[in-house]
């Protein structure tokens, strides 16, 4: 906790220990923090059984076309002290079981005749499952209308085309052109490209489940997964060479920059940077950590835009309960070669819930930041509410 955040812990007290410092920026962002100052919250030891198996780390964390070389793996400290503990631990049982004497060899031929014929029993039923499973199939069955036509049908129709797939006919054409020709999008003997290109974007605009997929295009659970994962890796990798910024150096100033609101004190700024909380479902067992000040299941997603409002960069996977600023340094870190650092001289517009930082500019916190409290309040006043009415209106 110290590395992560820079606070320590009082084992006598029960709470954090910060310094004054620490403690007023604290206690400017959380006003309900200050009672920590003193002693532990209440029902301290109900917390730790509820939250004692939640952690969130950034391993399920994707950037869309990073490839393995461009990861950079951290360590992970909590990995390290299970290693240690569980080695220690895998010594004292060697040294125990070398003191208990002689190993009573009947009962150990037992227990390998016991073996044996389990592992028998189970290559006989997994041979059993795999024969019923792949050589007694059933015969195809065969539609009056299969999924292949009414792709192709729906195709035909200017309306149902946008309706079901969210595009019109011929951005489907040149998506399905681009996929083919540049990212690897392969048919089969039994379904063509545009079939799989349609059974995905129907999936994705409904959503369907899986269920109403089968019903749809009369397919196997097993063959829309597959064909499902093949699409959407095809459009992960288009998306590598799509979300990412034209120059990489920002030698441009943006036009809006040149706007008199923002002339010449943000001249230098080229982008920003927010987090945005993704709805999603989860079993039961992981719903802890994906509940975070929402009160609701979520991935935190992570985005850098232009003022061209394009996408530069994205990570996603982040669980809900994850803080914007965690979810930052560790993109920083893990994803260094792909992410499009700021040049000397350039910046970011942060909010409040990222690091002011060189390459990163935030707001003045405990003034007003958002528009709408602009709007529905008083005019700025003051030089702090000037910057930050400003900083609001371009992030």
């Amino acid at each position: 906790m110290t590395k992560a955040t820079g606070l320590g812990w009082d084992p006598v007290k029960n709470t954090i220990t910060a310094s004054e410092e620490q403690w007023a920026d604290l206690i400017k962002v959380h006003k309900d923090i200050r009672r920590f100052r003193k002693g532990p919250p209440d029902n301290l030891e109900w917390l730790e059984k509820m939250f004692q198996k939640a952690s969130v780390t950034g391993k399920s964390s994707v950037m869309p076309g990073a490839e393995e070389d461009d990861i950079v793996e951290r360590q992970d400290v909590d990995g390290i002290v299970g290693l240690e503990m569980s080695s220690s631990t895998e010594a004292e049982s060697d040294s125990s079981d070398s003191s208990d004497g002689d190993i009573n060899v009947a009962a150990e031929k037992r227990k390998l005749r016991k073996k044996r014929r389990n592992r028998n029993v189970t290559v006989l039923f997994g041979f059993y499952l795999h024969a019923r499973k792949y050589l007694n199939k059933r015969k195809r069955r065969e539609h009056r209308c299969t999924g292949q036509q009414w792709a192709y049908d729906t195709l035909g129709s200017t309306e149902d085309c946008y309706e079901m797939y969210r595009m019109t006919r011929p951005c489907f054409d040149a998506l399905h052109d681009r996929l083919v020709e540049h990212y690897g999008l392969k048919g089969t003997k039994f379904m063509f490209f545009e079939e799989a290109l349609a059974m995905f974007l129907w999936t994705v605009g409904g959503p369907q489940s899986v269920s109403q997929v089968h019903n749809r295009f009369h397919r196997s659970s097993d063959t829309i997964h597959r064909k499902f994962n093949h699409v959407l890796a095809c459009l992960n990798r288009m998306a590598g060479d799509i979300i990412r910024p034209f120059d990489r150096k920002f030698r441009t100033m943006h036009d809006r920059l040149r706007d008199s609101r923002f002339y010449p004190h943000f001249n230098n700024c080229i982008g920003a940077i927010d987090g945005t909380h993704i709805l999603v479902v989860v079993p039961a067992d992981k719903m802890i950590n994906h509940v975070g000040r929402h009160g609701y299941a979520t991935e935190n997603v992570m985005a850098v835009c232009d003022f061209d409002m394009r996408f530069t960069s994205i990570v996603t996977g982040w669980l809900g309960s994850a803080h914007d600023t965690r979810i930052f340094r560790d993109t920083l870190d893990k994803y260094e070669k792909r992410f499009p650092h700021p040049p000397a001289g350039k910046y970011y517009l942060v909010d409040s819930g990222y690091p002011n930082d060189t390459g990163y500019l935030a707001p003045y916190r405990g003034q007003k930041y958002h528009l709408l409290e602009f709007r529905m309040g008083r005019p700025p006043s003051g030089k702090q509410e000037l910057f930050n009415f400003a900083h609001s209106s371009l992030a």
